[in-house]
């Protein structure tokens, strides 16, 4: 089953580190790991070759922020 991880708008964790558990997650799960943050979705696969701040510049660009 796939796995989603919401960040609250107001959260205080460092967004590279929750898509560094996403992508960890994803690997060994072999499932993709959804990320929604300021009204924006990313999904992290196994086989995704970005680094965590990668991801997260585009999860900030696609909500705008």
């Amino acid at each position: 089953m796939a796995k989603r991880i919401d960040v609250p708008n107001d959260s205080h964790v460092h967004l590279d580190d929750v898509m560094h558990d996403a992508l960890e997650e994803a690997r060994s799960s072999g499932e993709p790991v959804t990320v929604a943050y300021g009204g924006a979705e990313i999904v992290v696969k196994r086989d995704t070759e970005d680094g965590p701040s990668a991801i997260t510049r585009r999860l900030l660009d696609a909500a705008g922020l």
